[in-house]
């Protein structure tokens, strides 16, 4: 088999030789992006069910790239609910702003994140690491505790907020290290908006290139 660059395929090349294109000879699946994209207009996922955070330790790992720097919060619920995410050179969880970051987080650029809160109200019971590298300790509210169901939006009650970032390996681990270790959240979302956790809490995906299922 041939192939040939020009408009004009299939051709012949004489002989009873006949070239076609790629496309003829193959089905090609185009594969998606690899990462969820928001638009920071109208693209969102909508989970099954609220993911809870209840108070109790735990482990947020996600990568992300970030386009804008303000009020671009990945993680929501409905309007008038908890957020978290990212305002200027501090990070929101619910109400509870960290310092400012250092190191901070970079626009258009993919960064690893590594959200922990160690369940005790103390002054430092909320950690934010980026790309390994502790960027940020404060202490946290209760207003986050409720839990989350959407990816890419938040808002209160005048207003959403629509993310413009990209994201991908979203991991929440409950309880992490202690006898209680659960997988609450595992959602690649390389390939679609599937939850390898054992809730099985796979995401509805609108207005973005990556499928739900």
């Amino acid at each position: 088999m041939g192939t040939d660059v020009s408009p004009q395929w299939p051709w012949s090349a004489g002989g009873g030789v006949t070239w076609n294109s790629v496309s003829d000879c193959y089905d090609f699946q185009m594969a998606g992006p690899g990462f969820a994209e928001f638009n920071g207009v109208d693209a969102k996922i909508e989970l099954d069910h609220n993911v809870p955070l209840d108070g109790r330790q735990f482990e947020y790992l996600f990568s992300a790239r970030f386009r804008a720097d303000s009020n671009q919060y990945p993680f929501g619920t409905d309007p008038g609910g908890p957020f978290s995410g990212r305002h200027f050179t501090q990070w929101f969880h619910g109400q509870s702003p960290s310092p400012p970051l250092n190191p901070p987080i970079l626009v258009d650029t993919w960064q690893d994140f590594r959200l922990t809160f160690d369940g005790l109200a103390n002054p430092d019971s909320m950690k934010l690491f980026i790309d390994a590298v502790e960027a940020g300790a404060w202490g946290q509210q209760s207003q986050f505790f409720g839990g989350y169901n959407r990816l890419g939006v938040a808002g209160n009650f005048a207003s959403l907020f629509f993310w413009d970032g990209d994201l991908r390996d979203v991991k929440l681990t409950m309880d992490k290290g202690g006898p209680n270790e659960t997988v609450q959240l595992d959602m690649p979302l390389r390939d679609n908006a599937r939850d390898l956790s054992p809730d099985e809490n796979h995401g509805t995906t609108f207005n973005m290139p990556l499928p739900s299922l």
